[in-house]
């Protein structure tokens, strides 16, 4: 058996589930890697992290999931985590509901929620072990902002997240105190998955005004990057007199935000492309935060739905 705690994260060879891989590597842990269909880029991630696997499976089929769990209990012993990150989605016009056919909502439903609930069915007897280790096993669920809001990709998408979140809920009063399950709710992220979703883009781009800012945008709406600003003599002004006086934080804020700004423009600090580094190093950071929870295995369970928009 291993001593460093194993992880198995599926959907793991590109995007959200690439980074954390990488970021549990970083911190000391046995990967799974897992895909549908990219095999050589699960091999090559799994050698490029050292202590780690590679195990292919379609999450559609039952059997592939149920030796999912097995080939990866079977690499080092043990499974401390599991990281439900791999999912599906249809672009549907929400208007268009003929468009949302019984096969696609079948589709999403079977890979987005029942997929999720039987991988944790199946490793529940190897999470529960990891109590027994002294620190409780742990599930996360990558879920969405489309299901906690009225928007997403399509209408069956966004029901297979709300159906994903509240199933998070229940798992974790279930499966307390030996077992932590808890969920992460990004919002739109630059990935393989969201490349061709022009439309989609566009829409979040116009919707949250700030993104057009730039990597600099990241300081975010009213803050100022001293390091940027220019006196007439092409020195900064750091490396003079200060432009202004100075001022306290709240004055600071109260002078560059004269009025409150929409909860959607207060949140946004970088472009899209910036934004979805960003979010994928909150996202793993988030993962090590939740990973990092009680040590005493007796602490009650709880469920936690963060969503990164």
């Amino acid at each position: 058996m291993s001593a460093a705690p194993v992880a198995l994260v599926t959907g793991s060879t590109s995007g959200i589930g690439a980074a954390v891989a990488r970021r549990l590597a970083h911190e000391g842990y046995a990967v799974i890697v897992h895909s549908r269909s990219s095999v050589q880029a699960g091999q090559a991630l799994a050698a490029e992290l050292g202590s780690a696997a590679y195990v292919q499976a379609d999450l559609a089929v039952d059997a592939d999931r149920v030796r999912l769990v097995r080939e990866a209990v079977a690499a080092w012993g043990r499974l401390d985590v599991l990281v439900n990150n791999a999912g599906i989605s249809r672009v549907v016009p929400h208007d268009d509901l003929l468009a949302a056919t019984p096969q696609l909502w079948q589709e999403l439903h079977e890979v987005n929620v029942i997929a999720p609930f039987r991988l944790v069915a199946e490793a529940r007897a190897a999470l529960e072990a990891a109590a027994q280790r002294g620190r409780a096993g742990s599930v996360i669920n990558i879920s969405s902002h489309a299901g906690v809001r009225p928007r997403g990709a399509s209408i069956p998408y966004a029901a297979s997240k709300a159906a994903l979140n509240h199933m998070t809920r229940l798992l974790a009063r279930t499966l307390a105190p030996h077992i932590r399950v808890n969920a992460v709710a990004p919002g739109l992220v630059d990935t393989p998955l969201t490349a061709d979703w022009t439309h989609a883009q566009a829409l979040w781009r116009e919707q949250v005004p700030h993104a057009a800012r730039g990597a600099a945008g990241r300081r975010g709406p009213g803050r100022v990057d001293a390091g940027r600003q220019r006196l007439p003599d092409g020195r900064s002004p750091a490396a003079g007199r200060r432009a202004e006086p100075r001022l306290s934080r709240r004055e600071r804020t109260l002078h560059a935000r004269p009025e409150r700004p929409r909860p959607h423009a207060r949140r946004c600090k970088c472009t899209l492309q910036a934004r979805a580094t960003a979010v994928l190093c909150a996202l793993s950071g988030q993962l090590a935060a939740l990973l990092s929870g009680p040590r005493d295995s007796s602490a009650p369970s709880d469920e936690r739905l963060d969503n990164h928009e």
